[in-house]
Parts: structure tokens; sequence; C-alpha cells
């Protein structure tokens, strides 16, 4: 099933109920490093953070940690280089009045982490300050 939590607490609520109704899940994918706490706080709860996979979107210090301790197995991370080229040139054509689609499509625009590529994708981690 498909249910959505934008808070910690309601997606561990949204997660121990789902393990409950349905104790052979197979995996989880949260949407964001808030979510995937909830998810982790609750597997963590049921003892099933070995059992139940977790994938994540955002790839930051805390996802990283979940990743290196085996409580998820993939993060998903932005590529915000090519995001931001596909920005450019939509803000460009529009400013020299070219029409765009209703969906742009990125060919990249992300990277699935893994234990056996974490370091070598380490660049893409998200950051709180710029080192500029």
């Amino acid at each position: 099933s498909v249910e959505y939590a934008t808070e910690a607490s309601k997606a561990s609520d949204v997660v121990s109920a789902a393990l409950i109704r349905d104790p052979d899940i197979k995996g989880i994918f949260a949407t964001s490093t808030i979510g995937g706490d909830g998810v982790i706080n609750a597997l963590r709860a049921a003892g099933k953070t070995d059992s139940i996979p977790l994938v994540t979107i955002d790839f930051d210090e805390k996802t990283k940690g979940w990743l290196d301790e085996g409580s998820a197995l993939a993060l998903i991370a932005q590529r915000p280089e090519a995001i931001g080229r596909a920005a450019y040139k939509v803000l460009e054509g529009a400013a020299n009045g070219q029409t765009f689609p209703e969906q742009i499509f990125l060919e990249e625009p992300f990277v699935a982490i893994t234990k056996d590529n974490v370091d070598a994708n380490i660049d893409l981690m998200y950051r709180t300050g710029c080192n500029a």
C-alpha cells in the first residue's frame, strides 16, 4: 500500500500500523529524511531493521549513518548540477520567448547511493554550509 507522512512521528505511526497489518512487508520507500526518521524508528521498535530494507530520498550525514549501520539499503541523492543546468535552460529560454512542455524530464537527476558506491559519490551529500 502507499501512505504518506511529512512528520517523523506520523511516519512512525503509519509504518508501525502497517507492520501489524502486514508483517510480510518486503521493503519501504521514504520520500525524505524526515519520513525516513519515522520509518527507522518504527523498524527499530519492531526489531526489523535487518529484515525490511529501506530506501529513502536524501543523502546527508543522518541518512549516511543509516546506510553505514545497515538500517538503509540505499539512499537516493539528487544531482543538483543537472537540475540547475535544466533550470537555467528553461529560464534562459523563457527570457527569449521559448515555450516548454508541461513536464521536463532529466536524463540522470538522481544517483542511488549504496555501501558499495558511497565513497565515490560523497560529493553529492547535502551540506548545511558553503565551502566556497
